[in-house]
């Protein structure tokens, strides 16, 4: 009994310590938005002026006026903000803001147009603003002296416009040959390659390198190739390399190997024939002998440098005068003088007489025929080793080499791979087989 009035009073005490719980109550109803809401919200939106605080409001009150308004002020801000940024040339700030207005162009016939019309301005900007980065990127290039980099610059811009492009490309080629004329005047002017172009050497080869630049500066490359190659072979190749100013006429002497300025170390050129006239227009060393360096004597340093052929070893040529070798008193000096006037064979003889420039001589071979000429006719009598002659043997001419300088009235020659002394006085020569003497 007693335990059954415990669990009573123990659940009188649980219900009168636990109330039951109220009943839930409705939410009280929002109050519908009105225009005059939406107003004051664009009136404090339009002093802040912030396009996304324009946007969000008309997100909040699309059906109203004063909504609608809010999202042409924002979308004109944008737009206006766009433009200014492409103008910039900041694309991706004028990307991010075209891209807010995006959303909005398909429900409003006027954003869509304002929308299109600024698209196409941004993209003129940004065809410009490509163009603006690559006269900078090339005056850049430029500046550092590497036109290769600035030609591949411009290759390699696909978004600027066209034309444009075709247009840098030409001022650039004439930059471009006017630096390269400079830089040729330069290094011949100092000497030296290093001199002229610096620490730009790798820059200067590849703005001279055929494969790297465009297709078009080939064909102006090509006529300056002969001057590039003739500026290496002088001022790098050969040793002690320099023009010689003004340039000396010379003629090849005994049997001469003459080398390709492609390869000057090489030696076994073709064999000059002896008498051979030409230029020396530059001269240097290679593997210790001295070479000549043949080319045209006419225009400036260069075209001189351009016209360059072919080298000759300095031992194997004489200076091209050959009035050196007749003395001033010519009264009983030796010569070689034509066998009769206007023969293109010469053969020793001895000087009688030199009145007014009309010379008298006597040929050694036939005593009592005099001759008269005029000292231009007459050359010195200069035998030297390797001079192609004909030896008269029993009235018959042999062709033959002279293989040594002659004694007092004989000569050593080689005949047929045999040698032999021979007289002075049968000595021939041919006009043509020496060069012509300078006019007087």
């Amino acid at each position: 009994m007693l335990s059954l009035r415990f669990t009573l009073a123990l659940g009188l005490l649980a219900l009168t310590a636990c109330p039951a719980p109220e009943p839930a109550r409705a939410p009280a109803p929002e109050t519908p938005a009105t225009e005059a809401d939406a107003r004051e919200a664009l009136d404090r939106a339009k002093k802040k002026g912030d396009p996304d605080e324009l946007i969000a409001l008309f997100n909040k009150y699309p059906k109203f006026q004063a909504g609608k308004t809010a999202l042409r002020l924002g979308v004109r801000k944008l737009l206006e903000h766009a433009l200014d940024a492409a103008e910039a040339c900041n694309e991706g700030q004028s990307s991010k803001d075209l891209a807010k207005v995006a959303p909005y162009t398909s429900d409003d016939p006027e954003i869509d147009e304002a929308y299109d019309e600024t698209k196409n301005a941004i993209l003129r900007e940004h065809k410009r603003c490509k163009l603006v980065v690559l006269d900078a990127d090339v005056q850049k290039a430029e500046a550092a002296g590497d036109y290769a980099k600035a030609f591949a610059r411009i290759t390699s811009e696909k978004d600027a416009d066209g034309a444009a492009l075709n247009k840098r490309r030409v001022e650039l080629t004439v930059r471009w040959k006017k630096w390269l004329d400079d830089t040729l005047k330069a290094i011949v002017a100092k000497k030296s390659i290093a001199a002229a172009v610096g620490d730009k050497r790798e820059q200067f080869d590849d703005a001279t390198d055929p494969d790297q630049l465009p297709p078009e500066v080939a064909s102006e490359l090509a006529k300056r190739q002969a001057t590039l190659s003739a500026i290496l072979l002088v001022f790098e190749k050969l040793e002690g390399g320099q023009l010689i100013e003004p340039p000396v006429r010379y003629w090849t002497f005994g049997a001469p190997k003459a080398r390709r300025i492609d390869t000057p170390s090489a030696t076994d050129g073709a064999v000059m024939a002896n008498g051979v006239p030409f230029t020396a227009v530059a001269k240097g060393k290679l593997g210790g002998v001295q070479l000549l360096v043949v080319g045209n004597a006419e225009g400036d340093a260069l075209a001189r440098l351009a016209s360059i052929k072919l080298l000759i070893p300095e031992a194997d040529s004489r200076t091209y005068d050959t009035r050196v070798a007749l003395p001033e008193q010519l009264v009983g000096a030796k010569v070689f003088a034509p066998i009769a006037v206007g023969s293109d064979s010469l053969a020793p003889a001895v000087v009688l007489s030199d009145d007014k420039g009309a010379i008298v001589v006597q040929p050694l071979a036939k005593k009592g025929q005099k001759l008269t000429f005029k000292r231009k006719d007459l050359r010195g009598l200069s035998m030297n080793p390797g001079m192609k002659v004909t030896v008269m043997v029993g009235g018959v001419g042999k062709p033959g080499e002279l293989a040594d300088a002659p004694e007092e009235d004989r000569v050593l020659v080689k005949i047929g791979g045999f040698e032999n002394y021979f007289p002075v006085a049968d000595i021939r020569v041919k006009r043509t087989d020496l060069p012509n003497p300078p006019a007087e």
